[in-house]
């Protein structure tokens, strides 16, 4: 049976935090946020590149056997969340065989690993699989195998336990041996964003995490083909979850569009303007409310930005979303308990 293995939430690859950008250099790098750790073959002299890591990273820490193909440079990259008994990882790598060794399952890790392609192809050799991107697979820690890319390539591995796994998709071990997961299909979507702004997102702090470990193990399991109670619970907590942060997203990305309406964000999101103001209310406002709270504190950093120590406060307003400036004026001194002049002078001062 083909399998990948990643580290276990009690392993952290981790001597340098930086952002894994693939051909960057480590001086470029800013740190990540403090709940990312990360790793990059960048780090080893390039003479000793390929060894260091396959002997210190991937047999001692994530216990991965790994073989190069063709003649390009070695390299991978990875950046790691742990999400409670959750882990996944974003991985950029060239191109090799990657997997674990008849012999390395002394190591007791029988995860389940559900695989996410996020390049051409991705092939999962004894299970007569290839990946298109965007497309899912679940393999088995608990078998040996091997999968292989012959070009550059980038995924998203998540490591599930075998029980809590096995209790939400009976037929789990089934699954490992031969489906794949449509990357079209909603949960997929929805999970690839959802691990892509955890990774991405300042600051979270471990409840936080914890409780996003869940919500990913129910998107899983939903996009697995879970049925019943378990489906049923998963669409409330975790597709719900989900959805709601999707559309949150929506609204930041399209902040500067004065026009912006609900019937626009749910039109975005597929979904109605009813469900819509449901999820808004989830986290106790609403859809206007958001808004207006992610402008004005668009207009405050912009406002005490020396950047735009130059533009005018109407100029900065519009920028922000706004399009009266008057109301825009009452509403910035109901948030801050200031002017937006008086704010700008402040952060000079300071």
């Amino acid at each position: 049976m083909t399998s990948v293995a990643i580290a276990s939430p009690r392993r952290t690859v981790n001597p340098r935090k930086f952002h894994s950008v693939c051909d960057a250099s480590l001086e470029n790098m800013p740190d990540p946020p403090h709940h990312v750790s990360a790793f990059s073959t960048d780090m080893l002299s390039e003479r000793d590149r390929f060894a260091v890591f396959l002997e210190e990273v991937a047999r001692k820490l994530i216990r991965l056997e790994v073989a190069p193909r063709g003649e390009a440079p070695f390299y991978a990259h990875f950046r790691s969340v742990r999400l409670g008994a959750v882990n996944f990882v974003e991985a950029k790598y060239s191109p090799a065989s990657y997997g674990r060794s008849r012999d390395m399952l002394a190591d007791g890790n029988d995860d389940f690993l559900f695989r996410i392609n996020a390049s051409s192809s991705f092939n999962l050799d004894e299970a007569n699989r290839t990946l298109r991107q965007g497309e899912g697979a679940l393999v088995d820690n608990a078998r040996p195998g091997f999968a292989s890319c012959a070009t550059a390539g980038a995924g998203l591995l998540i490591s599930l336990p075998r029980k809590t796994l096995l209790n939400l998709v009976p037929g789990a071990e089934d699954l490992a041996r031969l489906a794949i997961v449509g990357g079209h299909r909603p949960e997929m979507t929805l999970l690839r964003n959802y691990l892509a702004t955890l990774l991405d997102s300042p600051a979270i702090d471990d409840a936080t995490l914890k409780v996003a470990g869940a919500h990913v193990l129910d998107l899983v399991s939903l996009a697995l083909g879970a049925t019943g109670d378990v489906a049923h619970h998963a669409s409330v907590r975790g597709l719900r979850a989900a959805r709601a942060l999707a559309v949150r997203q929506s609204v930041l990305a399209q902040l500067r569009n004065p026009g912006l309406s609900s019937a626009d964000i749910a039109k975005a999101n597929a979904i109605s303007e009813r469900y819509l103001r449901e999820l808004f209310k989830d986290i106790g406002t609403s859809f206007s409310d958001y808004l207006i709270e992610r402008r004005l504190e668009l207009a405050h950093r912009l406002l005490t930005n020396p950047l735009y120590r130059n533009r005018r406060i109407s100029e900065i307003a519009f920028e922000a979303g706004f399009s009266d400036l008057s109301h825009f004026n009452r509403r910035f001194r109901t948030r801050f308990g200031d002017t937006p002049s008086a704010a700008r002078a402040a952060a000079r001062r300071e």
